[in-house]
């Protein structure tokens, strides 16, 4: 308020009509208080289009600040449970939604809280940000490979080279760096490749 700027609040589906009635609260106390009601507003839908909309007035918004990801949060404390206790976790990528810096800081904050030791693969909203750059800073190269217990564990991302329709493609570094991965291992079992899709349904460029 001291900075003449407003409030503006856009909820998701889980907490849609909580924000409405937090709003409508705030805009009645501002109101009383001789203040003016619109410095807390909003968006009265759950759709991230909406959220994208917002983005792109940046001479009218300063600041975005991503919410706590509840589910996330639940599932890394549920994952913390788990009897008999994990060798590691992949995570499959979308730590952002909006291709944030924040969201991604936001999200290793609260994937830190693991008791394992976590893989990560990144996904199309984690690469929209800067081309995965600060993917890599927070959580390792794009690809990777590592054996463990015979089995021979690959992360590859295919969402680098979006081909019309959403299907993913490797990319010829990607692939020619898979075959002497694969060629270089010592694993007993067969490779197994863990490939974050690019969009859901998206398939893989064989």
């Amino acid at each position: 308020l001291k900075s003449g700027n407003a409030a503006i609040l856009r909820p998701g589906s889980d907490a849609l009509r909580s924000s409405l009635a937090l709003a409508a609260a705030f805009s009645g106390g501002l109101e009383k208080a001789g203040l003016p009601a619109a410095s807390a507003q909003v968006v009265p839908t759950p759709d991230r289009a909406a959220t994208f909309e917002l983005l792109q007035l940046d001479d009218l918004i300063d600041l975005a600040i991503p919410r706590g990801g509840p589910s996330l949060i639940r599932a890394v404390a549920e994952t913390n449970l788990l009897t008999p206790k994990p060798d590691f976790v992949m995570f499959g990528g979308d730590l952002g939604q909006l291709g944030m810096k924040e969201e991604l800081d936001h999200g290793a904050e609260i994937m830190s809280k693991l008791s394992f030791k976590t893989r990560y693969v990144m996904g199309e909203h984690d690469y929209y940000l800067d081309l995965g750059e600060y993917w890599s800073k927070l959580f390792g190269p794009h690809w990777y490979s590592f054996d463990h217990n015979g089995v021979h564990f690959v992360g590859l991302v295919n969402v680098l080279n979006l081909k019309a329709g959403g299907l993913g493609a490797l990319g010829a570094d990607q692939i020619a760096w898979l075959k002497r991965a694969l060629a270089a291992s010592r694993a007993e079992d067969y490779a197994r490749a863990i490939a974050q899709a690019g969009e859901p349904g998206a398939q893989l460029e064989t």
